[in-house]
């Protein structure tokens, strides 16, 4: 069957036929900073909005591969590590003392 043919049996969408086939619509929701600073950067490029999202989406997963964990870290807000933190309570019991000696939180 010819593309001519296929056009008129198959219901899509006006630009479909200029299009690749494994290029799929979708809509997704952008702050409006975000949205602004995209545009731009496609005018300045002289490209579209679709290849600059096309672009950011394809480096963040490129950068993260699925199924990656991160690095675990200990992050150390006092002390040192494998140090002794005080637990919930005696925290709670010293922001108490505090309170009653008149020392705000």
């Amino acid at each position: 069957m010819s593309l001519s043919m296929m056009r008129l049996h198959l219901p899509l969408h006006h630009d479909a036929w200029t299009r690749k086939l494994d290029v799929m619509r979708t809509t997704i929701d952008l702050e409006s900073e975000l949205l602004a600073a995209a545009k731009e950067r496609a005018m300045k490029r002289k490209t579209t909005l679709s290849r600059i999202v096309q672009d950011a989406v394809k480096a963040y997963l490129e950068a993260a591969p699925a199924g990656e964990e991160p690095a675990p870290f200990e992050l150390l807000t006092a002390g040192r590590p494998g140090g002794l933190f005080p637990s919930p309570q005696e925290v709670s019991s010293l922001l108490d003392e505090d309170e009653t000696q008149g020392q705000p939180r």
